[in-house]
């Protein structure tokens, strides 16, 4: 049997626990001239827009944002919105004493690896920062061009509590700093991914008197998986076929509510995991010494779902994973 392919296969997949196959790379970013500085308080959030270059995961922001002394009281919230004014797609909470001082910038750095948000090649995203912190005292200032070409693929935009959303208007448009870190072959848990979708459905629409009931039906399928992907003896082939029928209410709903990030996003998450579960249950056979003719055919398999989604045909790829799994476990139950 050819050993090396399946492990190599399994490598391109991700080993479930959480080793790195690829380095996350700067996917966009704008780093200066730095000709302008905004701040960040309790009553104007502010915001900085981009296009993704490549698909994958954000694991990691780096934003020009810096605290001056004395430092503030409460920490930042930022958000990466899809598009800036729709569905919030990931939140993480920024300490007062992890932003960077003005005097060691311009860096601040957000890890996102504890809500990882997958991404698509022209997907349009949002940076949303704010504070409940009040002016006064210590201050956080995001820094950043006045030329309003700095960065072509995206803008800049502030928020008050009255006004709402504004772009700045004429010689007064900016860009602020900013790198994206996307993660082509991200090692995450996939238990816990799977895990955050339920709630995060039931959250989004259950307080929608008219919520559709596929909604909360694909979120109690989310919680099955999660049962049969964790545990002390997980069992991918079974946690795939769940996750199959999640994604056949999901492709039916991203159809017809059109634009809807969240659904997007939850998608595009199903669609690694299912990948990743099929990858596993190749290597499990292989492991317990499967049949190599079937083996080789699952390989074969989960390599056509990689070029369906290279050819954006998502469900020929959900299809084509799923048969490798199924393989898969017919090579386990036929022991050389």
């Amino acid at each position: 049997m050819d050993r090396a392919r399946v492990v190599r296969v399994w490598i391109a997949a991700l080993a479930i626990a959480g080793e790195t196959t690829a380095d996350p790379v700067v996917d966009q970013s704008f780093e200066g001239p730095i000709l302008s500085t905004t701040t960040v308080f309790d009553q104007q959030e502010i915001a900085q827009t981009f296009t993704v270059g490549s698909p994958g995961v954000i694991t990691m922001l780096d934003i020009g944002l810096t605290r001056t002394e004395p430092g503030p009281v409460d920490g930042l919230v930022v958000r990466l919105n899809s598009p800036l004014f729709g569905y919030t797609l990931g939140t993480v909470q920024v300490p007062a004493g992890a932003v960077i001082p003005a005097s060691s910038g311009p860096w601040t750095t957000v890890d996102f690896r504890s809500q990882p948000v997958f991404v698509s090649a022209g997907q349009a995203l949002g940076i949303a920062v704010t504070t409940a912190d009040p002016l006064g005292g210590g201050e956080y200032n995001w820094v950043g061009s006045t030329e309003d070409t700095a960065y072509l693929a995206g803008t800049s935009y502030w928020s008050t509590p009255v006004t709402g959303w504004n772009s700045w208007p004429g010689d007064n448009a900016r860009d602020f700093l900013f790198r994206v870190f996307v993660d082509p072959e991200p090692a995450l848990d996939p238990v816990a991914i799977l895990g955050a979708w339920p709630d995060r459905v039931r959250l989004a629409y259950s307080d929608n008197g008219s919520v559709d009931q596929r909604l909360l039906k694909m979120a109690s399928i989310g919680d099955k998986a999660v049962v049969l992907a964790g545990g002390d003896k997980p069992s991918p082939s079974k946690a795939i076929k769940t996750l199959g029928k999640a994604l056949k209410i999901l492709a039916d709903l991203v159809d017809e509510y059109s634009g809807d990030a969240l659904l997007l996003q939850i998608e595009r998450g199903h669609r690694f995991l299912l990948r990743r579960f099929a990858a596993q249950a190749i290597e499990d056979a292989e492991d317990a010494g499967g049949d190599e003719g079937l083996l080789l055919a699952a390989s074969g398999l989960l390599g056509e779902g990689d070029a369906a989604i290279d050819a954006e045909d998502a469900k020929g790829a959900v299809k084509l994973w799923g048969k490798a799994a199924k393989t898969a476990a017919k090579a386990a139950a036929r022991v050389d």
